[in-house]
């Protein structure tokens, strides 16, 4: 979490909960990923989309390694809070036909590439099992049918940044922030 502004994955609740899950037999890792933006909704897109390619990195580096952390690559579970569920929900959901336009050659960006394009030169195919989604969102609901993935959610109805009822994430955060 962290708004894809800041955030570390040593924070000690994520310590905790990776440290908790490994007392149960399973393989787990903390990622960062790229963090900070200009503010409008484009350089926020685009921060997203680079947390995305660290995200899928990260994951290929992990099924790369498979025998030296003992991953069944059959059992993939990720999950993440606020910018991390975001991360995590478009790790299992988002492929590059659905990118968003911000993330392409423009007048004033450079294209940041395919999802699989950044971080390492490693291809290994994944598929995710399950999401657990603690107050993330999509941006577009048409990704949700891509993929046969279980998803979890936990969301609060006084979230200011990520909505609960409506709307895309940051879309109206000059109008929620601050009340």
């Amino acid at each position: 979490g962290g708004a894809f502004y800041m955030g570390d994955k040593e924070s000690t609740p994520i310590v905790a909960f990776c440290r908790y899950f490994a007392s149960l037999g399973y393989t787990t890792a903390s990622i960062n990923y790229r963090l900070g933006f200009l503010p409008s909704k484009t350089s926020v897109e685009r921060a997203g989309y680079q947390a995305l390619q660290d995200a899928h990195a990260a994951m290929r580096f992990m099924v790369e390694n498979r025998s030296q952390y003992q991953i069944d690559t059959s059992l993939l579970f990720v999950c993440g809070t606020s910018a991390g569920a975001i991360t995590s929900l478009n790790l299992g959901f988002m492929q590059n036909s659905s990118r968003p336009e911000s993330t392409k050659k423009g007048f004033l960006n450079s294209d940041l590439g395919n999802i699989e394009n950044s971080g390492n030169l490693l291809n290994n195919n994944f598929s995710i099992k399950a999401i657990g989604n603690m107050w993330g969102a999509i941006n577009d609901i048409d990704l949700l049918k891509s993929a046969d993935i279980a998803v979890v959610s936990f969301h609060g109805d006084k979230d200011r940044i990520v909505p609960y009822k409506h709307d895309y994430p940051f879309e109206i955060i000059s109008k929620e922030v601050g009340k």
